[in-house]
């Protein structure tokens, strides 16, 4: 079947924008102002087997038959617009169109109580670092995410708030979620604003995907918040460089220059990037748009179609060197079990005991790894 395919064009500063979404039957009528408008992509996002159906008609009957029986197990959700790159480009479709693996192989999520949860939406894990989860939703669910959501509240917001007050010794809060920069742009101020404003907190992280999913949510109200209340570190979720489109290029354009400082952080996947060249395809990408390569996490994913294995991990991460600029080469960490926190790894970094690894963390304590 013919794929939809053309490229695109800024939407900013490019005067011939092309309507490339109209290439698909439920998109053909809708206009550059619709497709341009956050508001309207959220409120169009692909959720049910018969919207899945429609922009994805390309899917074997066996497929789609898989995704109608189990629609109410899977939680899709797109936005029209990272479901069109997910159109043309097989290595962003793979990250968010359930496979017919990953259904076949489907088993509820085990959600264990973290013992270092504060607050409703706050985790206190490590002496410095505190995460304040300020938003539930995501502009798109990835197929591999191993993140638990927190519920939101204004009563959690506000006791989270309190408790880095009054812990000093907390001087690092990372703003995550869901998607902390998909919610009100007056809750999302009032959380930053109360963050900046604590005495004993030197910086403020931000992780995200929205440059990825749908970059132009990023207002230009945002990007002057980041800027006075900053500075501010962001790292963008990105997996393969086929995810930077130019609508992701002119918005970090603007984030550097408001002063927000840029890493990146990805998934080593099977099937998608887990190959030395991908990897310094993307790596080499993002610096030359000034995304500094920060952390690659080996995939602790609960559905096996997406991990790979440690050795596997080593020899990508190997192949990197003397291929890149040591600054383009991320650190490469390991998720613990049980809460154990997150780890970077190198080769000599565990402890093997009859054919079993194990490893420690920054406390000491050993956890084997699976």
């Amino acid at each position: 079947m013919e794929i939809y395919h053309q490229e695109v064009l800024g939407y900013k500063k490019g005067k011939n924008i092309l309507s490339y979404w109209k290439k698909v039957p439920l998109w053909k009528n809708i206009t550059t102002k619709e497709w341009y408008n956050p508001d309207w992509q959220i409120q169009n996002a692909i959720k049910s087997f018969n919207q899945v159906k429609q922009v994805f008609p390309f899917l074997s009957d066996k497929h789609l038959n898989l995704i109608k029986e189990n629609e109410s197990n899977l939680n899709i959700s797109l936005t029209p617009f990272i479901a069109y790159q997910a159109i043309v480009r097989p290595s962003i479709g793979k990250q968010f169109i359930p496979s017919i693996s990953e259904i076949e192989h489907l088993k509820p999520i085990e959600e264990k109580e973290n013992i270092y949860k504060k607050t409703k939406c706050l985790i206190h894990r490590y002496p410095h670092r505190a995460f304040f989860f300020a938003n539930q939703s995501c502009g798109a669910n990835c197929r591999f995410c191993s993140t638990f959501k927190l519920p939101i509240s204004l009563s959690g917001i506000r006791k989270s708030i309190s408790y880095i007050e009054s812990h000093p010794n907390i001087n690092d809060v990372l703003i995550t979620g869901g998607e902390p920069l998909m919610m009100e742009e007056i809750l999302f101020r009032r959380i930053l604003k109360s963050i900046y404003l604590i005495p004993h907190v030197k910086t403020i992280n931000i992780d995200t995907r929205l440059p990825v999913i749908l970059p132009f949510k990023i207002s230009k109200p945002i990007v002057k918040m980041l800027k006075k209340y900053g500075p501010v570190y962001m790292n963008i979720h990105i997996n393969h460089v086929s995810e930077i489109t130019p609508e992701m290029e002119e918005i970090v354009t603007d984030l550097v220059d408001a002063g927000v400082q840029l890493g990146s952080q990805s998934v080593l996947l099977k099937g998608i990037n887990n190959d030395t060249r991908k990897c310094i395809d993307l790596f080499n990408k993002l610096l030359q748009i000034k995304i500094r390569p920060y952390y690659m996490y080996i995939c602790d994913s609960s559905n096996p179609i997406y991990r790979i294995s440690i050795e596997e991990a080593f020899r990508i991460m190997n192949g990197l060197e003397g291929h890149l600029p040591e600054m383009a080469i991320p650190k490469l960490i390991y998720n613990l079990p049980d809460f154990g926190g997150e780890k970077v790894i190198h080769s000599n970094s565990f402890k093997k005991v009859e054919k079993k690894l194990f490893i420690r963390n920054f406390e000491g304590k050993e956890f084997r790894v699976k």
